[in-house]
C-alpha cells in the first residue's frame, strides 16, 4: 500500500512523539497496526459504523463518543493487551 509506504517515511523521519493527525481513510485495521508497532500517537477522525469497547462493551462509535461534551479522548487497547 502506497500510504503505509508514506507512513513509513514519517516513522523514519519525525519523532514518535509528533502526533499524526489523519482523516477517516486511515481508519483500517492496517494503519492502527502500524502506529501501535511503533508507539506512535495518532489522531484518526473515525468512520461513524466504527464500533469500539467502551467500558467493556461493543457500542458504535457515535454513542461513545456522545457521552463526552466537548473534547473527548480515549485510549486504545490491543486485543493482546498492550495499550
Amino acid at each position: 500500500m502506497k500510504n503505509l509506504c508514506c507512513l513509513q517515511f514519517l516513522s523514519e523521519n519525525f519523532s514518535p512523539e509528533y502526533i499524526r493527525p489523519l482523516d477517516h481513510g486511515f481508519d483500517a485495521n492496517d494503519y492502527y497496526r502500524h502506529f501501535l508497532k511503533r508507539e506512535e500517537r495518532l489522531v484518526i477522525r473515525a468512520q461513524k459504523n466504527r464500533n469500539v469497547i467502551y467500558n467493556g462493551k461493543t457500542c458504535n462509535i457515535t454513542d461513545a463518543a456522545s457521552k463526552y461534551k466537548g473534547a473527548y479522548r480515549m485510549d486504545f487497547k490491543e486485543k493482546s493487551g498492550k495499550r
